[in-house]
């Protein structure tokens, strides 16, 4: 048999092989065809192609890895382990989020988690640009809803019985009154050893509430509009 004989013999049975497999008729019918050499070439680039992809993403994660680690090492080198924890959970909840509207809803900023927490309660609708819930704790009947923010700065929501007022809230200090619609409400603030506090309180149905915020710093303390505007916008949660 001459090469032309076998040529044709292996182009029948390539072709009885494709109709008993249903293949695609865009595979090359004959072995000699110089189709067969362009599929060649074609799949070799791809995995050329597909390789370099490969190693592009590679080295972007080990990238982020290099530097999440390098984050971590300077925040737990840097911060005792409860100002370590806060700053870390800031970074990586809020640094890798989309870019949030300062106004928003409770579920845009307060986790699940968190969330399953706060019932029977009034829940901030806005909070200042930066902060994010931290936690929420119950003791009997007080509730602490905390807010964090960078550069170890803090905002409570404090509901409680009205006859439970902090130690925190009477030691304020240059205190004064505003009204805002029926609500009356107080606000003060001090210094105490290099750190500045700020307290918004006032009663209202038999119920003692206050923001309490706090900062290493005057200029990165909430200010006292910033908190009324809170109060502004709570809303109820059962």
């Amino acid at each position: 048999m001459n090469r032309f004989e076998k040529k044709d013999l292996d182009a029948v049975a390539y072709r009885l092989v494709q109709a008993m497999n249903k293949e695609t008729p865009s595979m090359p019918a004959d072995p000699y065809d110089p189709a067969s050499s362009k599929t060649k070439l074609w799949l070799d680039e791809l995995v050329e192609t597909t390789k370099k992809r490969h190693k592009r993403v590679m080295r972007a994660l080990r990238t982020g890895a290099v530097v999440s680690c390098s984050i971590f090492l300077f925040i737990t080198s840097t911060f005792t382990v409860d100002a370590a924890r806060k700053e870390m959970y800031y970074f990586f909840d809020k640094a890798f989020a989309p870019t949030q509207q300062a106004e928003q809803t409770w579920d845009n900023y307060i986790s699940p988690q968190i969330l399953q927490k706060c019932y029977n309660m009034y829940l901030p609708t806005w909070i200042p640009e930066g902060y994010i819930a931290a936690s929420c704790d119950r003791n009997g009947n007080i509730v602490y809803l905390t807010f964090i923010a960078s550069n170890s700065r803090e905002i409570e929501f404090r509901q409680s019985d009205a006859f439970d007022v902090s130690y925190a809230d009477a030691e304020m200090e240059n205190m004064k009154i505003l009204h805002i619609g029926k609500q009356t409400l107080y606000y003060g603030e001090k210094t105490l050893e290099d750190y500045h506090f700020a307290s918004l309180m006032w009663q209202n149905d038999g119920n003692q509430y206050s923001l309490y915020a706090n900062a290493p710093t005057y200029a990165g303390l909430a200010k006292e509009s910033e908190l009324v505007k809170i109060f502004e916008n709570l809303q109820y949660k059962k």
